[in-house]
Parts: structure tokens; C-alpha cells; sequence
């Protein structure tokens, strides 16, 4: 049968070759595509007459089944992977493949180039269809051997061989360094800026094994320390030292492993929060399709990709912390949704209580906490703790703990990964305090990096008083300055007389510098207007502000709308209940000002606002899940309007609407309070803004 099957197949094979199909087979029932050449290089899509019931009866006595892995349209071209584990497929499938291609090209207005494609076969393929197929398909090339943005198309066997290249490559780069004699300074740049960037893509994708992992981080440590490739010297620190965080005392080096570990936790975190991409369906068709990404194991035979994953996975659910919503998804004593320094449960008040027992029971149906019920159940610290949890009518959800706005970011991963590694106590010891907050002081100089690396050498003992430690870089450059005299010049001076006069110009530098480095936060705001901006004609700009002090205290809130001339409209002020962050405050100010001007029938609006951050989360809310209640309300009140537009304002173009929310809170004027045109206090201010623009 075998024989027959082949004889069969070669028969075909070959009427295909001599294109005698019309003679010798029958009327097709479906089409079959063969690709023929037009002009131009362009390729359009024939039928050729070839029985589809005799290919299906072809495939079923050689007994082969055929698995479309994968179809990848890129600039180069389409792969089509076949192989014998998976879903059944036929020869009738190319034709299905080929009108897909063909529906692509219709769609997006590009062709494929089948020259620059190829097909990648499966181990157990018979030699036969892999000569059949390409010929059907008109795809010469077989892939497999190739790369794709750097990374091998097929990823199996020893992953230590497969991803040599990474710590390959690295070395050479590192080798074309030596040659130009950097300064340490120079040294930390590239390793921070292009080293460390090199292998961010494979690690993004695959864990490393400790093996490449220690051998990039040695190639890193011998370029740091080695004076040139052939010259070897000590190292007198570990690379371990080396890679704790500047604020403890480290030059900030990232640990190879650690950072590894916190991509491939984004890429979890992306799967997570994003469970409609393509990706992440695809996942939890194979892995999880009964669970989520954070509850579900390893699965059955799990690719290499899926198991760097599932290590990432490990960091994220470190850092997670439950988001409230209506509280229905969330159990008070076993979800960690209590945010202290780390996440955790509540303390329960009473030694006896239900372990069923809901978050959504906590909260009444006007939408906020039955507070008689919480000071039944929790101490007082934590009543004042969950009074400042936001609820509102959508699930509850994960979110991470250790940023504001509850993103994860591979920064705050390597950060809790550190101080996991910190809090052990492991391999390095804990340097006193009094020479980490000199360390942080040097790295805060304004002065090129190698001074820094220069201070932080000769600091590395010592302790000095507040005077000398200013004179840090001026005492370096002396330094070397009279080195070169006395080398050149064959002059020195002496020791005590540089000193001093260093003393004396660091003194005189500080004092210049003191009022710019002593006068807190300084905004530069590039690009935003110095003066108000009016609207176009036909809508109204509202400039609003909140003024938030702390969670324990009421926000003062305003907002000022003009036309287009200028001329003040309305202006308003009120006192909010606490919130736990100013972004929360400027949500709810927000919030406020948008339901306001709907109640006012103003339909075509621009907010002006001076939080970025503010304008971010209205325009990417996926980043900023710690605020989905509050802007979910937002985005409900902004369908309402006919135009609704943000702009991020200056410090100097909304000085009207800071002075009245700052006023509510200093003189007590905690009533709610509407009013035509502008306040009268503020009449010089109103028309030094517009003037200043108009």
C-alpha cells in the first residue's frame, strides 16, 4: 500500500510538472491555486485542474497528517509549518492557505513575494510531500534555519547552544570597546545604555539559563574592570556589590538574572490585562482555558516560551494586590487587598468570623462603606485604611501594589526583586548609613559621570563633614590638575593651599546654586503655554485645579470658564472628601467640573489641567487600573458632550484657578459655590492672563 501511495503521489507530482492536468485528470470540484508569474513581479493566483477528491484519497492511504503551525506575514514573505502532531489537515489545505494569502493581498494591498518565503517541515513529514507541497505552493525555500529580529525561527534542542549567541555577541561588541580607552564614566554609560540593551529582546522572550546569565554578567564585569582586552586586572568588588542600587550604596547595575525575570513578568502582566490580544488568546485556548494566567500551571507539554513565562510569574504575583470594585470577586480575610508596605489581608477585630464573607457585603447600595459595619469588624487603623478605597460599579481586579498607578513596569520588578535579595541579607553586606547618604550625595553632583566614579572611589572608607563632602568634585579636579603640572610643568603647589582654595570655590558655588537647588520642585514646562490660551470660537475652556494636602483633609477644588475673547463666564469652588493620592483628588475634581458643565448645558468644551498624569489616564486607562472606578465614571460623563477636549496647562497659564482652590482650604470656605463671571480678588490677575495673551 505504502508503494502504491508513493507511486501515486510521484504520478501527481509529475502530471503537475508537465502541466497535462486538462487531459489526464478529472473536471476539479474545488480549486487547487498555483501561483503564476505576471509582470511587474507580481504574482496572481490561477486555478489548476487537479481532483480534490483524488488528493483526499492521495492523503488518506499515505496515511499523513499535516499540522499548520504557523503563518507569519511579514516584509520578507509567508511561512507555512507543517508537521505531525496536531489537527488533521490534507493537501486540500494548501488551497485554504492560498486563498488566505490571496484575501490578505485583496485586503491590505500587498503581495506576497513566495521567492523570499519558505516552508518549514516537521521530523516525520515523508520525503514526498516535501516535494509536493512546496510545488503546489510555489515556494521554493525550506525554512527553519533562519532568524527573525534576532531570535532562531525554530527553538528546539539544548537551549544553552541555542542562545550562546547572546553572550557571543556581547563579548564582541565589549572587545571593539577596549580599544578606545574609556574613564569609568564612560564605561557605566555603555554598559547601562547599549549592553544592557543588547539581549533585552531574547530575554523578553526566553529565560537564560544561570550559564549565560553568569556569562554575560563576567564579560561585563572583566570590561569594567580590565584595562583592555589582553590585560586582566582584579576585581576588587564583586559584580554583585556592584549591581545594588545607587540609593544603597551601589553603582546601579542591573543583576542579569533579576532584570531577566522582571521582562518576562511584563509579558505575563501582558496577558493578563490585556485578555482580549491575539496572544493572549491564543494562550488560554492551550494553557488556561478553564482559569486565568495567574491560577493556571505549567500544563501538558509546555513550550519553552510558556515555561519563561510561568518564571516571570513568579515576581508578579509577589507585587499584586486586589483592586475593589463592587467587591463581589473578593473575600475579606483570604485576598491580599490591604496595601501596607507590602500587600495583605485586613486584621479582623473579632476572634470569631466568616471566612465566606465578601468585600461586596461591606458596602451599601449607595456605593460606600457601611461604616458601622467596618468599625464592627476592623480596628480603627484599619477602618481609616479602607475608608480610603475607592468602590464603584465594575470588577474587581489584580493590580500592582508598588506603583501609583497600578502597571506593572520592569523598573519596580528589578526594584522588588533587589530589595527581596536586600532583606534576605545576601551576599553583600549593609554599609553604614552615614557613607550611603554621602554615596547618594555624589551621584546627585552636577558634574560628568567620571568625577562621580572618581568621588565614589575615594569615599569608599571615609567620612567627611558637610563642607568637605561639597568639595568633593572641585578636590578631584584640583587634583588632577596639579598631577599634570607637575608632569608638564614640573610646578606643584601646596597640598594645604589647594585645599583651601578648593573649600573656598566649592563655597562659592553652592552659595550661587543654593537658592536654584534649594527651591523645591521646579516644573519646566517645555512646551506649554506661559500665558492663558483661548479656545477656538463656539466653545468654552474651563481651567480647573485641586488643591490636596493629604488623605486626612478635605480637597479644595475650583474651575473658571471663558469664551473665546477671554471673557470669564462662570467660576466656581468646593470642598471633596479626603482622597488617598492628589491624582485621585485631580479624578475627582475632574469629575466634579465635567458634571457641572453638563448641568450647565454646555456641550462643546476644552478642560484645561496642569496633571500630565491626569491627561495619560483619561487617554490609556489599560495603564492606570488602580483608577478604573474613577475613570470609568469620567468616560460615562464625556460620551454626554458633544466636544470634549484636555490640554495640559502651565503653572503660569492657570494661576486664576489655583488661587481659588488653594483659597477654600486657607480661609475655610468649604460651601459649595457658583457665581457669574470671575471673582472680583482676582479682576487684575483674569486680565493679566488674557492680556498676556491676546
Amino acid at each position: 500500500m505504502r508503494e502504491t501511495t508513493h507511486g501515486s503521489y510521484a504520478s501527481l507530482y509529475k502530471l503537475k510538472q508537465t502541466n497535462d492536468t486538462e487531459d489526464k485528470l478529472k473536471p476539479a470540484e474545488k480549486r487547487v491555486y498555483e501561483l503564476k508569474p505576471a509582470e511587474e513581479r507580481v504574482y496572481e493566483l490561477k486555478p489548476a485542474e487537479v481532483s480534490v477528491n483524488e488528493l483526499d484519497e492521495l492523503s488518506e492511504l499515505s496515511d499523513i497528517d499535516l499540522e499548520l503551525d504557523e503563518l507569519s506575514d511579514t516584509e520578507d514573505g509567508a511561512g507555512l509549518a507543517a508537521g505531525r502532531n496536531g489537527p488533521l489537515a490534507r493537501l486540500s489545505e494548501c488551497t485554504e492557505f492560498l486563498r488566505c494569502l490571496k484575501l490578505y493581498e485583496d485586503s491590505s494591498g500587498q503581495v506576497i513575494n513566495f521567492q523570499k518565503s519558505a516552508v518549514t517541515f516537521g521530523a516525520a513529514v515523508d520525503p514526498v510531500m516535501k516535494r509536493l507541497i512546496p510545488e503546489l505552493l510555489h515556494i521554493d525555500n525550506e525554512g527553519g534555519d533562519g532568524k527573525y529580529l534576532g531570535l532562531l525561527e525554530c527553538f528546539s534542542g539544548s537551549k544553552q547552544k541555542l542562545l550562546a549567541f547572546i553572550g557571543e555577541k556581547l563579548k564582541k561588541r565589549l572587545r571593539g570597546w577596549f580599544a578606545k580607552k574609556l574613564s569609568h564614566g564612560g564605561k557605566e554609560v555603555l554598559l547601562k545604555s547599549i549592553a544592557m540593551a543588547l539581549p533585552v529582546y531574547a530575554m523578553s522572550c526566553f529565560r537564560l539559563t544561570k550559564h549565560h546569565c553568569q556569562k554575560i554578567m563576567s564579560a561585563m564585569a572583566s570590561f569594567w574592570w580590565d584595562e583592555d582586552g589582553e590585560k586582566r586586572k582584579i576585581h576588587w568588588i564583586a559584580w554583585k556589590k556592584i549591581c545594588v542600587p545607587k540609593d544603597k550604596g551601589g553603582l546601579g547595575f542591573r543583576d542579569i538574572e533579576d532584570f531577566n525575570q522582571a521582562l518576562l513578568a511584563k509579558q505575563a502582566w501582558k496577558l493578563y490585562n490585556e485578555p482580549n490580544s491575539l496572544l493572549a488568546r491564543v494562550y488560554k485556548g492551550r494553557y488556561y482555558a478553564s482559569s486565568t494566567i495567574l491560577e493556571c500551571g505549567k500544563g501538558y507539554r509546555p513550550s519553552y516560551v510558556w515555561r519563561s513565562i510561568i518564571f516571570g510569574r513568579e515576581l508578579l504575583r509577589k507585587g499584586l494586590i486586589r483592586s475593589i470594585g463592587d467587591g463581589r470577586d473578593t473575600h475579606v480575610w483570604t485576598d491580599k487587598w490591604i496595601l501596607d508596605e507590602v500587600p495583605r489581608r485586613p486584621v479582623n477585630k473579632q476572634p470569631c468570623f466568616d471566612v465566606n464573607l465578601r468585600v461586596s457585603e461591606l458596602i451599601g447600595e449607595d456605593g460606600k462603606w457601611k461604616m458601622e459595619l467596618l468599625q464592627q469588624l476592623f480596628p480603627p487603623n484599619e477602618v481609616d485604611r479602607i475608608k480610603q478605597i475607592g468602590v464603584g460599579r465594575v470588577k474587581d481586579r489584580e493590580i500592582w501594589a508598588f506603583n501609583k498607578s497600578g502597571d506593572y513596569t520592569v523598573k519596580i520588578g528589578c526594584w522588588l526583586l533587589t530589595s527581596v535579595t536586600s532583606n534576605r541579607g545576601d551576599d553583600h553586606r549593609v554599609e553604614d548609613q552615614a557613607v550611603i547618604e554621602i554615596k547618594k550625595l555624589i551621584w546627585k553632583l552636577p558634574t560628568i559621570p567620571k568625577i562621580r566614579i572618581h568621588g565614589l572611589k575615594f569615599m569608599e572608607a571615609s567620612t567627611f563633614n558637610q563642607e568637605r563632602r561639597q568639595a568633593i568634585p572641585w578636590i578631584l579636579w584640583t587634583i588632577w590638575k596639579n598631577i599634570n603640572s607637575l608632569l608638564y610643568a614640573e610646578t606643584q603647589e601646596s597640598p594645604s593651599l589647594l585645599v583651601q582654595r578648593t573649600q573656598e570655590e566649592a563655597a562659592l558655588w553652592n552659595k550661587l546654586n543654593k537658592a536654584k537647588s534649594n527651591g523645591g520642585q521646579v516644573q519646566a514646562d517645555m512646551g506649554m503655554p506661559k500665558y492663558w490660551f483661548p479656545p477656538t470660537q463656539g466653545m468654552i475652556k474651563c481651567n480647573l485645579h485641586a488643591s490636596w494636602r493629604s488623605d486626612k483633609q478635605f480637597i479644595g477644588v475650583a474651575w473658571i470658564t471663558r469664551n473665546h475673547r477671554g471673557d470669564v463666564c462662570m467660576h466656581a469652588r468646593d470642598a471633596l472628601v479626603p482622597t488617598s493620592d492628589k491624582l485621585a483628588a485631580e479624578m475627582e475634581c475632574l469629575l466634579w467640573v465635567l458634571r457641572s458643565l453638563r448641568d450647565l448645558r454646555i456641550e462643546e468644551a476644552s478642560i484645561g489641567t496642569e496633571s500630565q498624569k491626569l491627561i495619560d489616564a483619561i487617554k490609556t486607562p489599560a495603564r492606570w487600573p488602580r483608577y478604573r472606578c474613577l475613570l470609568r465614571q469620567i468616560e460615562t460623563v464625556c460620551l454626554e458632550f458633544t466636544v470634549i477636549e484636555f490640554e495640559v496647562e502651565s503653572r503660569e497659564s492657570n494661576k486664576v484657578a489655583r488661587k481659588i482652590s488653594t483659597s477654600v482650604l486657607r480661609d475655610g470656605r468649604l460651601r459649595s459655590y457658583l457665581a457669574l463671571g470671575g471673582p472680583a480678588w482676582l479682576h487684575d490677575l483674569i486680565q493679566t492672563e488674557v492680556i498676556g495673551e491676546l
